[in-house]
């Protein structure tokens, strides 16, 4: 039995028509927008640079995104002169922020302050800045977080794409990465919603998402914590 095929058959014996869940009432979380995994982890952090203009100046925050235009300084003056800082952007499919990591943090995360990484930031809303900008507190590596706060990836099916070889292509590129985490797959079929519970895990990646995006749509995807 493929893994299409298998897919397909869980559905037929775990569905429980009309009256299941809909999306909305089994804590289905983000959406994959643009870039695949853009929006996704916007909804696991809570916060994205669109949304900065609503906090208050000091206010605590944690947003994902992408390094770019990392510049580290050496600090000149003061109780932490020779000590050395970093500031750089972080890019989201919103926009992007500048952050700054003054040097206590700066010796603690220097490793993870890379162009190019996908992360998540903790930080604090700069009240000394004319424009919004952060001051970083923590940064995790956004797989690493994927891993600790993610159960289970959510895959609706609507219409033609709940189709046995469109079944088949999901199963496919879910196969090639396997995991520990859930893969959970709500069909709508007329009135009757089903969520199903597949066979094998997967691993939750950025590579997982875009394959999943192009085959589904990015709304199609979301996530369950843990």
């Amino acid at each position: 039995m493929t893994a299409g095929s298998r897919l397909t058959s869980s559905v037929r014996l775990a569905g429980t028509g009309a009256g299941a869940a809909t999306a909305g009432q089994t804590g289905r979380g983000g959406t994959v927008g643009g870039g695949g995994c853009g929006a996704f982890l916007a909804r696991i952090a809570g916060q994205t640079t669109a949304s900065l203009a609503k906090l208050e100046p000091g206010g605590t925050t944690r947003i994902a995104g992408m390094i770019s235009s990392v510049r580290v300084l050496q600090i000149k003056q003061g109780k932490n002169a020779g000590q050395k800082m970093a500031r750089f952007q972080l890019e989201d499919r919103h926009g992007q922020v500048a952050v700054t990591c003054f040097a206590r943090s700066y010796a603690n995360l220097k490793d993870r302050i890379v162009d190019d990484a996908i992360v998540f930031l903790t930080g604090r809303l700069d009240a000394n800045s004319e424009e919004k900008a952060l001051l970083l507190d923590q940064l995790d590596p956004a797989n690493e977080v994927i891993r600790r706060e993610v159960a289970g990836l959510v895959v609706c099916l609507r219409g033609a794409m709940a189709a046995d070889a469109n079944v088949q292509r999901v199963a496919a590129a879910c196969a090639r990465h396997k995991g520990h985490q859930h893969l959970l797959l709500d069909v709508e079929d007329g009135a009757d919603c089903y969520r199903v519970r597949a066979d094998d895990g997967v691993r939750v990646t950025d590579e997982l998402l875009d394959e999943l995006s192009l085959l589904v749509g990015p709304d199609n995807l979301s996530f369950t914590r843990t």
